[in-house]
């Protein structure tokens, strides 16, 4: 789609990256430390928004398919 970040932070650790689209902040965690943070718990009670075009169509993609296991 030719978007790009203005700064990408902590890729040289994977645990916590950091991408800044300017509109949009991204951030994606290894398992263990998204747990630790809990930043879903802390922003449970703040208003959810509809991200424009495109950045709504790319969280489509690459949205995390849980599974349920039993």
């Amino acid at each position: 789609m030719g978007i790009h970040p203005l700064s990408v932070e902590g890729m040289s650790r994977g645990q916590w990256v950091l991408m800044d689209f300017a509109d949009v902040v991204v951030h994606i965690f290894y398992q263990p430390v998204r747990e630790f943070y809990d930043l879903e718990g802390l922003w449970h009670h703040a208003p959810r928004v509809g991200l424009p075009e495109p950045y709504s169509t790319l969280v489509n993609q690459f949205s995390i398919r849980t599974e349920r296991h039993p």
